[in-house]
């Protein structure tokens, strides 16, 4: 079952997601892919530093309260509900990636070149479909 499959059906996130959610630690801007890339482009002014680290720091926050807010549920009740519009968030989230996923190797031929042929491609999104929901916590 896919991790969103299973979110709809009983309104929890599945162990996997919940331990991803735990483990994370919190990442200093400095230590991002976004401020190296920027400190490498000369053009990078000292406000787009602050705009960047200023929201890199709200999305860590966000993330710090939602991270609580789990490890709570968790310790007290084994899992951790959602609600409808956690669920309806997540199901758009997830067709907005498949679309965009779907749109870049069918337009280019990537999957093919990338993989060889298609049930290779097949096998990664079935791996990608339990995995995308890691991506867009808030």
């Amino acid at each position: 079952m896919r991790a969103t499959d299973f979110v709809v059906a009983y309104k929890r996130l599945p162990k996997r997601e919940i331990e991803f959610i735990v483990a994370h630690v919190r990442i200093p801007f400095e230590s991002t892919f976004a401020y190296k890339g920027m400190i490498a482009d000369s053009s990078t002014t000292r406000e787009d530093l602050d705009r960047e680290a200023a929201e890199h720091n709200e999305a860590e926050e966000s993330f710090a309260r939602f991270h609580d807010e789990v490890r709570r549920e968790y310790e007290a009740t084994g899992f951790f509900k959602v609600d409808d519009d956690y669920i309806t968030q997540r199901v758009k989230k997830e067709e907005m990636i498949h679309k965009a996923w779907s749109t870049m190797f069918d337009e280019s031929d990537l999957q093919e070149l990338v993989f060889g042929y298609q049930s290779d491609f097949d096998d990664l999104e079935d791996d990608m479909n339990d995995d995308v929901s890691l991506l867009f916590y808030q």
